[in-house]
C-alpha cells in the first residue's frame, strides 16, 4: 500500500448522503462518538431533545455499548472518517449495513456485518445491540419530520449535511 492510499477499510466505497436514513444515522452517531467527549455530548443532546431523556438513555446505552464492543472485541482496527466527511469508508459501510439489516429483522445478514467487525464469539451480542440502536433510530425517525432527523438535526438536517 502506498503512502496515497487509505487503510483497506477506510476506502472510499460511496457517499453518506447515497445511505438510507438509520445507516447513515448510524454512521454519523458513530464517527461523533468516536471524535471525543465534546462530540459525545452532542450525540446526547440530539437523543434526549429528539426522543426524550428516557429513550434518549437507551439509544445513547446502545451506541455507546456498540462501540464498547467493537473496541474490544474488534478483528483488527475499524476505520472511519472524519466528522463531517462526506465520504463512506468500508467499514463505515460494513457499520451500516448491520444496522440495516439489524432493523429488517434479517438477523442471518446482520450477523455476517457483524462478523467482519467483531471475532466470532461476539457477533450475536453485536447483532442484538445493534437491533437495540437501530428501534432508537426508528424512534428518532417518527419523532421528527424524516430527513429532518438526524445527528445534530438542531444545526442542519442530515439530508443537507451530508450532500
Amino acid at each position: 500500500m502506498s503512502a496515497a492510499q487509505p487503510p483497506r477499510g477506510a476506502a472510499p466505497v460511496g457517499y453518506l448522503y447515497e445511505l438510507p436514513f438509520l445507516e447513515a444515522a448510524a454512521v454519523q452517531y458513530f464517527r461523533l462518538w468516536c471524535a471525543g467527549p465534546a462530540h459525545q455530548e452532542e450525540v446526547w443532546n440530539d437523543f434526549a431533545s429528539t426522543i426524550g431523556p428516557h429513550e434518549g438513555r437507551q439509544a445513547l446505552s446502545s451506541l455507546e455499548e456498540l462501540c464498547a464492543l467493537i473496541a474490544e472485541r474488534r478483528r483488527r482496527p475499524l476505520m472511519r472518517h472524519p466528522v463531517h466527511c462526506k465520504l463512506l469508508g468500508a467499514d463505515e459501510a460494513v457499520l451500516a449495513n448491520l444496522i440495516g439489516a439489524a432493523a429488517d429483522g434479517t438477523e442471518h445478514e446482520a450477523l455476517l456485518f457483524a462478523a467482519l467487525m467483531v471475532d466470532g464469539q461476539r457477533t450475536l451480542s453485536a447483532v442484538r445491540i445493534a437491533e437495540r440502536f437501530a428501534k432508537s433510530l426508528t424512534l428518532m425517525k417518527t419523532q421528527c419530520d424524516g430527513p429532518q432527523v438526524g445527528p445534530l438535526h438542531h444545526e442542519k438536517p442530515l439530508s443537507n449535511r451530508l450532500h
